[in-house]
């Protein structure tokens, strides 16, 4: 936690980082990408709903995604407290974000028990101890609705905090192990569950 709220996140304090706008330029190189995978993503959605982002970091995934999907109502947790910070200062966008462990969703006395539409977790559980993650996913699954959608994708780059990255069936199975069920697999190894199975 140490690491995360005093180093990890340095960048907050950069004159380089100090808007949303800026912070959206240093990573504009991964905007196409996540455009073709909401816009994917936008076809087995309703028109609105609401979708939860875990380890929300610049906002850049939650903004990105209401550009496609505007009538959408965005909440988004973080378990750094400096990220969120910044995050409420400078996210351009309405949007709920909230700091919270990644074993307990929650926000007040707000459980969110079967609340959300989507669970978006992208860049995440390679953040977190193997179990502590198996433990998130189970949490995901609780705070989803029936025929609710996941939306997963892990950062695998050999990074010092990365320090759980898996191989692609075990990233499957942290999440098909605890509820979901896999069907698809779109690009940029990202991978997508339902609720319930399809068919």
């Amino acid at each position: 936690q140490n690491y995360y709220e005093n180093y990890y996140h340095n960048w907050t304090k950069s004159n380089s980082w100090d808007t949303f706008d800026k912070a959206i330029q240093n990573v504009v190189q991964y905007e196409s990408r996540y455009a073709s995978i909401f816009r994917i993503l936008s076809s087995r959605l309703s028109n609105a709903g609401r979708a939860l982002f875990c380890g929300v970091h610049q906002g850049k995934d939650c903004f990105w995604f209401q550009e496609i999907m505007q009538d959408w109502e965005i909440f988004g947790f973080d378990f750094s407290r400096t990220v969120l910070e910044w995050c409420k200062i400078n996210y351009p966008k309405p949007a709920q974000l909230f700091w919270a462990d990644a074993e307990q969703i929650c926000l007040g006395q707000q459980t969110f028990d079967v609340y959300f539409d989507l669970v978006v977790c992208i860049d995440f559980t390679e953040h977190l101890p193997y179990q502590k993650a198996l433990r998130f996913a189970k949490e995901t699954f609780r705070v989803a609705k029936p025929g609710s959608l996941l939306l997963a994708q892990q950062g695998t780059c050999p990074l010092p905090e990365h320090i759980n990255i898996l191989k692609e069936q075990d990233f499957i199975r942290l999440f098909s192990g605890n509820g979901w069920n896999y069907f698809q697999k779109l690009p940029f190894d990202h991978y997508l569950f339902t609720k319930e199975a399809i068919g």
